[in-house]
Formats: structure tokens, sequence, C-alpha cells
């Protein structure tokens, strides 16, 4: 079951929003995660051997599976997702015509607190300056 267009805030940090392209149920983890599709036209009609060639934002595993590269931005993007719905997983989704590779992606707390101080950071020594300049 896939609820999709949903937006989130975190009421301890309302300077943090995320939009996830869906919550996703998964009956064998009795729980919801977020769902992040990303079919990049770039690699619209490619194969899999394309997007492995491109590297765009994977890295192919042992078994040759599609996996989201931990330094892409679309990492922390799907993290950040986490974080803010409360959800432990997340599916990541990247495609092309001919293609489709899922990721399940578990949320890491260590992580998270390493980029939330990255985004506060961020939020008060640049962007809230900036603002009140206006």
């Amino acid at each position: 079951m896939c609820q999709c267009s949903i937006a989130a805030l975190w009421p301890v940090c309302p300077w943090l929003g995320a939009t996830p392209d869906g919550l996703v149920y998964d009956p064998e983890e009795l729980s919801y995660g977020v769902l992040e599709v990303k079919c990049p036209h770039s690699l619209k009609d490619s194969e899999p051997e394309e997007a492995k060639k491109r590297k765009f934002s994977l890295v192919f595993g042992e078994n040759g599976e599609p996996q989201l590269d931990r330094d892409h931005e679309y990492y922390a993007q799907v993290l950040g997702q986490m974080a803010l719905t409360g959800c432990l997983w997340g599916d990541f989704v990247m495609c092309s015509e001919k293609w489709i590779g899922i990721e399940r992606i578990w949320f890491d707390r260590n992580e998270w607190e390493d980029m939330r101080k990255k985004l506060d950071a961020f939020f008060f020594e640049q962007m809230l300056p900036h603002l009140a300049r206006r």
C-alpha cells in the first residue's frame, strides 16, 4: 500500500521539512517507510550497464544490484525524510524505461545527528541572517 503526496515538518526543528514521494506499508515489517523515486531523463532509454558506466547516484554491489551511493545527496534526502516522518526505513527507487532498481535503506541515527548539526548550522548561520537582512 502506498500513500502519496505527503509533507513532513519536524516539531522539534520546524525549520526542517521533507516531501517524500510517498509512504509505503510493508506487512512483513508491520510499518511504514518513505518512498523516493528517481527516473532521470538522462537515463531514460538506458540499460543497467549504461547506468553503471555513468555512475549517476548508484554504486553496484558484488551481485550487480544497484545501491544508492551513500555519499550522494539523494542518500541525505532519504535519511532526512526518514528522520522527519519517524520512519525507520525507506525504499529508494531508480528506474529507466528498461530497468528498475529498489533498495531498502535503514535509518541511521548517528548519520542523521551529524547531518542535522550541519543543517542547523546552515539555517542559523547562513539562511536566517540572510532572511533578516531582507
